[in-house]
């Protein structure tokens, strides 16, 4: 299984039930897997609830360098499977 795959279930394992799994532990989840992947980056993410689903933002900073990755889903899984590639190492 890839680390993308791994950290792709672990967030999914969080979100389930979708209808009532809270957002902050999924993101906890999501976030830990990511950090894991990046090693001396700082990592930070952001999520809320919306009308329409949830929006989850990744942070990646290293060396001056920062990328933004972004999810605007209609669920929490959705998500997960949207921003799970970042738990990749570079």
């Amino acid at each position: 299984m890839s680390p993308a795959d791994a950290a792709e279930r672990a967030c999914l394992a969080a979100a389930h039930p979708p209808a009532e799994a809270p957002v902050a532990p999924v993101v906890a989840v999501l976030l830990r897997e990511v950090q894991s992947a990046h090693p001396g980056a700082t990592v930070t993410a952001a999520a809320h609830a919306e009308a329409a689903g949830v929006a989850v933002v990744l942070v990646i900073a290293r060396d001056g360098a920062r990328v933004e990755a972004r999810s605007e889903a209609r669920t929490l899984a959705e998500a997960c499977r949207a921003l799970a590639p970042w738990a990749v190492t570079p």
